[in-house]
């Protein structure tokens, strides 16, 4: 590729100097990096076949830190950056700078909102429910469901037809700005702990106790045949303790078996099969970072959520 040509598969090119030659990037240019759009920008700028360079708005300090770990230069609008040229040696490597004004909360996107909102992806007919049995099935307080749906509504995420009920709109947009709440206002809250077992591939046989399921890359193996677990996430509605006994789990801070909290009150089929809900599969694969669970979430999000959503 010659410096002077632009390829259909890169957005711009420059070339960044320390001496007289300098080195050629290509550019992914990303606004508004949600951690869907963060996960897709990695997958597109590993394939390059120049050394590709993510341009943006705003990285925040977990991404900046996930893209200097998988070595992928970046900079911002707002002075965060991670590059290196080695000829001569030249490094930088900034995080934690912030936007002059970043985007308030709204109720939409609190914890609460968070699992309502998880509710209504999940389940897209009870968008007309009764508010007690939205609370009820995303175990919400009764109080906030309206300030919820409201704000639903202001955002463009949820149309009201009056008497002809509610529908659910701008899926994507909305799917995408979950699992960055679900990630900023949720996840970490859920964590009972990280363990390790002795046993080889102990989950490929294991029988989960009631109420616990598979998540993650486990989840992704048993429904797209593509992936080999190497993190164990499970879901549980504390029943910790019994599989700590089940399976001989001990606890190690950096362990690869990952033990979470449900916070749901529904049912969905893959729960008949001791997995979580595709979503939720779908955004701890996205939130994880690495490449080839980014692939196999794109395959879950084409076969199990936007089909059942349409």
């Amino acid at each position: 590729m010659k410096e002077s040509t632009y390829s259909p598969e890169v957005d711009c090119m420059l070339r960044l100097k320390s001496n007289k030659e300098g080195k050629l990037f290509v550019g992914e240019i990303k606004l508004n990096l949600t951690k869907a759009a963060l996960g897709a920008a990695i997958s597109h700028l590993k394939q390059l076949s120049h050394q590709g360079i993510l341009i943006t708005d705003y990285v925040n300090p977990n991404s900046a830190e996930l893209l200097r770990e998988m070595d992928i230069p970046f900079f911002d609008t707002v002075g965060n950056a991670y590059i290196k040229l080695n000829n001569p040696s030249l490094f930088i490597y900034v995080k934690g700078n912030k936007p002059p004004q970043l985007p308030s909360n709204s109720a939409a996107f609190t914890t609460a909102g968070i699992k309502v909102i998880f509710y209504f992806l999940c389940c897209p007919e009870k968008v007309n429910a009764s508010y007690r049995e939205i609370a009820t099935s995303a175990n919400v307080a009764l109080g906030r469901i309206g300030t919820i749906i409201n704000d639903l509504k202001e955002m463009g995420y949820l149309l009201d037809k009056g008497s002809l009920g509610r529908k659910l709109i701008n899926i994507e947009s909305l799917i995408e700005k979950w699992v960055d709440g679900f990630e900023e206002k949720l996840r970490k809250k859920l964590i009972l702990g990280r363990f390790k077992t002795d046993e080889f591939n102990w989950w490929k046989d294991a029988k989960m106790p009631k109420n616990s399921y598979w998540g993650a890359e486990v989840a992704a193996a048993n429904m797209t045949n593509y992936l080999k677990p190497e993190i164990i996430t499970i879901y549980t509605d504390n029943n910790i303790n019994k599989l700590k006994l089940i399976h001989e789990l001990k606890s190690e801070p950096n362990g690869n078996i990952e033990v979470l909290k449900t916070f749901w009150n529904f049912t969905q089929k893959s729960q008949e099969l001791n997995l979580v809900p595709p979503l939720l599969t779908y955004a701890d694969l996205i939130i994880s970072g690495d490449p080839r669970n980014i692939e196999t979430a794109k395959i879950i999000y084409e076969k199990n959520i936007l089909k059942h959503l349409k």
